[in-house]
């Protein structure tokens, strides 16, 4: 007579653990039929051993009710238990020093806060570039429409230095008495005390545009200092105090200053736009595509949690998802096999991160075709 070999000793020891775990969660009848048939001949191979008594014809009834067990209680293993109840260091964020805690808690937290953060500066991109489009288009229109009020001031400052109004004269109260007696005088005046007020709105409505999207172009478009005299070749914006000017100099300075901001608005707001658009085709996907995949991660984590079925490989497992996630999102970003559908570029890159099967079987397919 012989005993059990050491692969067999071994896998006694793995049966009680085995056991134990399907005594806890089994509750169909047949399986608990099953599952004393496994423990009856688990205990008479037990007996044979300790007897003396083992014989191939054991040998081989329980390796068959081993396989049973095995069955009865997949996903779940010896190697999933191990992992899911070992305590290792937590590794928490303000955990207490010598905090201890499982392999699937410490990778859900992880992940967990990898989603948050993920979120965070996905919904913060996509609300910064949403509008650079938008701004882009309604400052080219301001321009547009504001040029011609510009080129009319300068036409009515034209007259009025036609008629003797020097820079430093007030052309709604002129001097000269006979200034105000002049009809082509009061006309020109008129036209440009009420071109003035549309032309100020304009040039600090494209001002407020153009400082919007500051954080696209990492360079902020100043505004003069009141104390300092205008100049034609600074950088800088003077925005208007609610005021209208009533001196031609003045007059010519604001519209000088409206011709500079109208010459760096457009340039700035086409970079913003330009920036905003290589932003949502490249880094936005392989974000999303990263928050599909660790949503996924995430919910299986629970699902493992729940289940005991965390192993020792779903670590490197869940990274490689994670990692073929962000790809998928560079797919869709980049105009991928996805990009015909009705449904968003964006949503499509968080669905590719979540469910990368289909995303890769459409490759695998593609590749196929091309052997």
């Amino acid at each position: 007579m012989a005993t059990a070999s050491d692969l067999e000793i071994s896998t006694f020891k793995q049966c009680g653990p085995l056991i134990k775990f399907a005594a806890q969660t089994i509750t169909d009848n047949e399986k608990k039929k099953a599952l004393a048939e496994v423990i009856t001949t688990v205990q008479e191979s037990l007996d044979a051993h300790s007897a003396n008594g083992w014989t191939p014809a054991i040998a081989s009834k329980f390796w068959i009710s081993f396989n049973s067990l095995c069955s009865l209680i997949s996903p779940v293993n010896t190697d999933t238990l191990i992992t899911s109840t070992d305590q290792i260091p937590s590794r928490f964020w303000l955990a207490p020093a010598g905090a201890m805690t499982t392999a699937p808690q410490r990778a859900a937290f992880w992940y967990m806060s990898l989603l948050f953060v993920l979120l965070i500066v996905s919904a913060t991109l996509m609300f910064l570039t949403s509008n650079t489009t938008t701004i882009n288009d309604d400052v080219k229109n301001l321009v547009k429409a504001t040029d011609p009020i510009a080129d009319d001031i300068v036409k009515q400052i034209s007259i009025l230095r036609d008629k003797g109004l020097t820079k430093d004269d007030d052309f709604v109260a002129p001097g000269k008495a006979e200034l105000q007696k002049d009809a082509e005088y009061r006309t020109a005046a008129g036209k440009l005390a009420s071109a003035l007020p549309t032309l100020y709105a304009n040039a600090d409505t494209l001002y407020a545009k153009t400082d919007s999207v500051v954080y696209l172009n990492w360079k902020r478009f100043p505004t003069c200092e009141r104390d300092k005299e205008f100049s034609k070749s600074s950088f800088c914006y003077e925005k208007g105090d609610g005021g209208i000017p009533t001196r031609l100099n003045v007059v010519q300075d604001t519209v000088d200053n409206y011709r500079l901001l109208s010459r760096r608005a457009q340039p700035i707001t086409q970079r913003a736009q330009d920036v905003g658009s290589m932003i949502r085709a490249t880094i936005l996907p392989i974000l999303l595509g990263l928050t599909g995949s660790c949503a996924y991660v995430v919910r299986m984590l629970s699902e493992q949690i729940r289940s005991s079925s965390y192993s020792s490989t779903s670590g490197i497992r869940n990274l490689v998802r994670v990692t073929l996630g962000a790809l998928a999102g560079v797919a869709i970003g980049f105009g991928g096999v996805l990009s015909q559908s009705s449904v968003s570029a964006f949503a499509l890159s968080f669905l590719a991160g979540y469910a990368i099967e289909p995303v890769f079987a459409t490759f695998d397919s593609i590749a196929n075709k091309l052997k």
